[in-house]
């Protein structure tokens, strides 16, 4: 990437690409013509569509006289498009796309969406966008397509519908933020850190209509919105690329108490661990995986509950943690849960595809590293004591594409369980058989209201930055700015490390002494015969990097199953021998 003026590296998505990928779409000219030719056509195109829609359109749609007569046409933004927001429903409709010029009804018939809805109208809308981004109007543009987004996404069930033009609004959006080079400082740290969410946006709306297409790429890079699997894929790495090794921002928050040791064990730090390994009886990783989760909590002392039973059977089984964990929190606080686990104040979600590689590794290391404080003794100096800061409430992390709630940290609040809950939704959610479930309906928990925070913030505003005003403390303050408050983003590589198969995509890689090891994507990649050595041998490996000792240690009342009844860890090397006999494989998890 060539360096801009002020040090950064210019993306390679920037307006050049936004241009070639419209101008690709509408016309016959391809990238590598001039942005004046591209940014001409598309202005001609624009204004064409917003023409023709205009006469099938109710209010509060408008149109100004023609300037140039039937060469330009200046057109009146639509009201949503002026300032007021959209999200309590624009009437905005759409008759079909017959009285549209057979040229404009051929775009849209590529849609893949409903015509007979808003869909017309958002492509139109989009283009008009797209118009004032590579016109340079950046903060223009950011007002339109923030109205539009939440005009379009303001029913779920209906923008899930149409995920790859919602998907093609964010990524737009994510643009407007990302092109322009006048920013500076922390005004341009904090466009790109809402850049790439908008980005995890856009992904999770594409994937839900790529895998409804049937795992078509043609479905989506051959439909008439100006999106592709491969350039947003380009454009996450590139974005996340640029946040790491040219803006000196990691992937999540900054350490707070860098000398917190790995070791650290507080007694009086309620911490307790639940996963869920609902799988068929045969299946090869419920054993190792709960196995090797007991051997690490009754080494630390952590409580633990692995639920092995498919306890909501009206969804995917992944939506069980949400429950779970829920559970967990209410156990806390009152009697009226089935969930044998004591009082807590960290609930700590593991999935059953993952395992603890580092057993010197504390959890209260990993909270307090990122989300503590330092005691003051009584003369006010630092103490070896340390405190979790009580305004922080949920530590997640995230991968190369988006947020993954395989790990996360969360405090055993009231306001925690309403999250949840939303996260859940309604017995009819439309997240529930989204490719991702839970995962998706978690990032749009926390992102959902994101474009409207950006929008109304200067994009010059520079925030009062505490501690010492270092660089750490603004790229903090940068992704305070992104996420709710209260809750913190913990770099993958801390405790979501991926198997060399899924990490290739610019995802952290698990290596020895690294804390965690996620199998997340690998059965998908890889065959049942592979799977099962996979398996065992990490947990081998496992056995391998940990001192004996620990790994022959009994549970007492630390480890617990779905029985509600404490079950003796077996040691490592019992599991090992045990396992090492041919088993037989269920194809896939329930």
């Amino acid at each position: 990437m060539a360096p801009s003026t002020d040090g950064t590296a210019s993306l390679p998505f920037s307006l050049a690409t936004i241009i070639g990928n419209v101008c690709h779409r509408l016309g016959p000219h391809p990238a590598k013509k001039s942005d004046r030719r591209c940014a001409f056509y598309l202005f001609l195109v624009a204004g064409l569509l917003l023409v023709a829609a205009v006469s099938s359109l109710p209010t509060p749609f408008h149109v100004s006289p023609p300037i140039v007569p039937s060469r330009r046409v200046a057109v009146k933004p639509p009201r949503a498009m002026s300032g007021e927001s959209t999200a309590a429903g624009t009437n905005v409709t759409a008759k079909g796309i017959s009285r549209y010029p057979p040229e404009v009804q051929e775009l849209l018939s590529k849609m893949r969406c409903s015509t007979d809805g808003i869909w017309p109208q958002v492509m139109v809308c989009l283009f008009e966008g797209l118009h004032a981004l590579v016109s340079h109007r950046f903060e223009e543009s950011k007002r339109q397509l923030t109205n539009l987004v939440e005009m379009a996404s303001s029913d779920l069930r209906e923008a899930l519908s149409c995920g790859l033009g919602v998907a093609t609004v964010y990524r737009g959006l994510a643009h407007a933020y990302c092109a322009n080079d006048d920013l500076e400082g922390h005004a341009r740290l904090r466009a790109h850190q809402v850049c790439l969410r908008l980005l995890h946006l856009s992904m999770d709306f594409v994937t839900e209509s790529f895998v409804k297409s049937g795992n078509s790429g043609a479905f989506i890079d051959e439909s008439s919105w100006p999106i592709t699997i491969k350039e947003l894929v380009d454009e996450l790495n590139s974005v996340a690329g640029t946040l790491t090794h040219v803006m000196r921002a990691p992937a999540g928050h900054p350490v707070r108490l860098p000398d917190v040791p790995q070791t650290y064990r507080d007694p009086s730090l309620k911490i307790g661990i639940v996963s869920l390994c609902a799988y068929p009886p045969d299946h090869p990783l419920p054993p190792l995986a709960i196995s090797n989760k007991e051997l690490y909590a009754s080494y630390h002392g952590y409580p633990l509950y692995v639920e092995t039973n498919r306890i909501f059977p009206d969804r995917p089984a992944a939506w069980g943690k949400i429950r779970l964990v829920q559970q967990a929190i209410r156990a806390t606080k009152t009697s009226s849960t089935s969930l044998p686990l004591p009082a807590v104040d960290w609930v700590f979600w593991m999935d059953c595809d993952s395992y603890f590689m580092n057993f010197n590794i504390t959890l209260d290391s990993i909270l307090l590293r990122y989300a503590g404080t330092q005691s003051l003794d009584g003369t006010g100096s630092s103490s070896d004591t340390y405190e979790v800061d009580p305004s922080v409430r949920l530590l997640v992390t995230e991968d190369g594409s988006m947020l993954n709630t395989g790990v996360f940290f969360t405090r055993a609040t009231r306001t925690n369980w309403e999250m949840l809950q939303r996260v859940w939704g309604e017995e009819d959610s439309p997240f529930i058989n989204h490719p991702w479930w839970e995962n998706a309906a978690m990032t749009w928990e926390l992102l959902k209201d994101l474009p409207r925070k950006a929008l109304n913030i200067d994009s010059d505003y520079e925030p009062s930055v505490g501690g010492d005003g270092s660089h750490e403390e603004l790229v903090r303050a940068s992704l305070s700015f992104v996420y709710p408050e209260g809750v913190l983003l913990v770099p993958q590589y801390e405790w979501n490390s991926y198997h060399p198969i899924t990490s290739r995509l610019l995802m952290d890689t698990w290596e020895p002494n690294k804390f965690i090891l996620a199998f997340s994507g690998v059965p998908s990649s890889s065959s049942p015969a592979v799977l099962r050595h996979l398996f065992l041998n990490y947990y081998r490996q496992a056995c391998d990097l940990n001192p004996p000792e620990t790994l022959s240690k009994r549970a007492e009342a630390a480890a617990w199953t779905s029985g509600a009844v404490p079950s003796p860890v077996d040691s490592c090397r019992e599991v090992v021998d045990r396992h090492t006999l041919p088993l037989p494989w269920a194809d896939t998890a329930v």
